[in-house]
């Protein structure tokens, strides 16, 4: 009589321990990494005023001289190269008279810029430790088990003690 108890209590004892490690937790580790990326493009217009450079005008010319004075035949000469002119005039008495004139002009120009700015953020490493309670098939199955020797041997306890076994 003891004996069976002995072995009752055993078979009892071992479907607990079945249990209980059959349903134990899954741990998980992740790794995971992030990235970020934006690209922002910016168009900027601006105006700059710019210089031209003038025009230039050369003159070349043979200055003849009367013979018996010896001072130079007067002459007119007019030149024009783009936006420059020159006159020059030289009179009976030998004086030279130059007029130059040229403009020098600055322009309005429309520039456009284009800044492209690259904004990068990441996240190396990010660790989540995460506790996952399963149900298996095995855990199921023990779990069944468990109950039909928990009620089994409650019953022979039962008859045991009533004295019917």
């Amino acid at each position: 009589m003891d004996r069976t108890l002995l072995v009752l209590f055993i078979f009892v004892i071992s479907f607990f321990v079945v249990g209980f490690f059959a349903s134990c937790s899954k741990k998980t580790f992740t790794n995971t990494s992030q990235t970020k990326d934006s690209i922002h493009i910016e168009y900027k217009e601006r105006l700059v005023e710019v210089p031209v450079p003038g025009d230039t005008v050369e003159v070349e010319k043979l200055i003849e001289c009367d013979s018996l004075t010896n001072k130079p035949k007067p002459f007119t000469v007019k030149m024009k190269s783009g936006r420059a002119r020159i006159n020059l005039k030289v009179d009976s008495k030998g004086s030279l008279t130059a007029t130059g004139i040229c403009d020098s002009l600055t322009r309005i120009v429309k520039l456009a810029d284009k800044e492209i700015f690259r904004l990068r953020e990441k996240i190396e490493k990010l660790e989540v430790l995460k506790t996952e309670y399963k149900t298996r098939t095995i855990d199921k199955i023990a779990r069944w088990f468990m109950l039909v020797a928990l009620l089994t041997g409650g019953g022979l306890i039962v008859l045991k003690l009533k004295g019917w076994l």
